[in-house]
């Protein structure tokens, strides 16, 4: 009697729900103001062959904050804005380069040349798939400051600008990233990555 109880009772409760699927992490959300790892390095430079090599790029940033908040309905985005103080500097090295190939070093390198720059950002991200790290779809830089010691590569500075951008829009995916436990480095830029305007 009591197995047959048993049976019914089990019976009556029917199969176990099958879990429901995690859902996406939500977004990180440092509040305005929170302190920013500045980039340390730049990639090499290379203006072309025969040119110049910008070599031994680092930086030294003023006070830098940052913080994200959601970007208004419809959209289901989120935005990072990042200020890097004015008076940071950027390091470098300018290095002959040609004019044959293979276009190695061709000369002495240069003293140290200093440009002096503030740095405004912003970079829209959506909350990846589980396991997945997050991403920029959209995003822009401005520079409330900009100064080069060397008039040679001042003439390269678009090149420098966007270098310094690419880096903070790696900076801040490897930030949000840090938060899902995974390691710096994954591609800063989704593959339908654009700037903003």
């Amino acid at each position: 009697m009591r197995t047959a109880l048993l049976f019914v009772s089990l019976a009556a409760c029917g199969p176990s729900p099958s879990p429901s699927p995690m859902p996406p992490p939500s977004p990180p959300s440092p509040g305005p103001g929170s302190p920013f790892s500045c980039p340390a390095t730049l990639p090499v430079v290379r203006t072309g062959c025969p040119g110049v090599d910008l070599t031994a790029i680092t930086l030294t940033c003023s006070p830098s904050t940052w913080g994200t908040n959601p970007t208004p309905p419809p959209q289901t985005t989120s935005r990072a804005t990042v200020s890097i103080g004015i008076n940071s500097t950027a390091n470098t090295v300018i290095v002959p380069i040609g004019p044959t190939l293979p276009c190695g070093p061709n000369g002495l390198p240069s003293n140290g040349v200093t440009v002096t720059f503030g740095l405004d950002y912003v970079g829209d991200f959506a909350p990846p798939a589980v396991g997945a790290p997050f991403c920029i779809l959209r995003s822009k830089a401005s520079f409330p400051q900009w100064g080069i010691s060397d008039p040679l590569v001042a003439a390269f500075d678009g090149v420098l600008k966007e270098r310094l951008f690419a880096a903070v829009d790696q900076q801040v995916v490897d930030q949000l990233n840090k938060t899902l436990g995974i390691p710096p480095g994954s591609p800063p830029r989704c593959a339908t990555w654009r700037q903003l305007p």
